[in-house]
């Protein structure tokens, strides 16, 4: 009995179908879902195909990457005539938007025509106000880095000339004495009505000895002669300030 192909074209004589489906060379899980399904032959197939895909599809894990795997040997062994490629959509005519005659009307006045002497008149002051913002803001940031650089320039020059004033103290009328910690005392006299800033420091014996007190004391002690022992500290005396008064 031959089947009238409606809906899939088929290319073989009806012995074709009588094949079993192991000659289409399946892989083996779609093999073996088809003949769990009952599709023994090629026929079965075809005669599935010709009633519709789903009955294909609706077997369990066989996909529609299954069916088109099965489509595609049966191309191969022409019994499945190929498709007709898809028609593509047909294009729609371009449309042409044709202006009304109001358009054409009115149209010109939507565009004003350009003030050439309000324009004269306007845009060199503002391209000079443009120029003047600009010059400013430069001269702003460079004043900004100027005041920085001074003010890092006072800070270190604090910090290196600040030990030189520390550690002086006055004698006025109403301190007439500084005392150094190892008990040396200068005094002026109490009749003194000045003011003088001064400062009593020692360097230590040992130091003195070592040569660790700086290379001008470290020379002056090995000048020395050798019947002179250093035997104390050196005291030193900084002032400050020029007295009216013999001190």
């Amino acid at each position: 009995m031959q089947v009238q192909d409606t809906d899939v074209p088929q290319s073989r004589e009806s012995s074709s179908t009588d094949l079993p489906i192991a000659e289409l060379k399946l892989p083996t899980r779609i093999h073996n879902l088809l003949l769990g399904a009952g599709f023994s032959t090629v026929g079965d197939v075809l005669a599935a195909l010709q009633r519709s895909e789903d009955e294909l599809l609706g077997i369990k894990g066989f996909g529609p990457k299954s069916l088109a795997t099965l489509k595609a040997r049966l191309e191969e062994s022409g019994l499945l005539a190929p498709a007709p490629p898809a028609a593509p959509p047909p294009v729609p005519p371009p449309q042409v938007e044709t202006p009304s005659q109001t358009e054409y009307e009115y149209a010109p006045a939507l565009v004003p025509a350009p003030d050439i002497t309000s324009a004269e008149a306007v845009l060199p002051w503002e391209g000079l106000g443009t120029i003047i913002a600009q010059v400013r803001d430069r001269l702003r940031s460079r004043f900004l880095v100027a005041g920085l650089i001074a003010v890092a320039v006072v800070l270190l020059l604090f910090l290196l000339i600040r030990p030189v004033f520390t550690g002086y103290e006055t004698l006025d009328a109403t301190r007439s004495s500084v005392s150094h910690p190892d008990g040396v005392t200068l005094r002026v006299d109490k009749t003194f009505t000045g003011r003088l800033r001064v400062r009593l420091s020692s360097v230590p014996r040992l130091n003195l000895l070592e040569g660790s007190a700086g290379r001008e004391l470290r020379r002056a002690v090995e000048a020395l002669p050798t019947y002179l022992t250093v035997k104390s500290p050196l005291y030193q005396l900084r002032a400050r300030g020029k007295a009216t008064q013999p001190v």
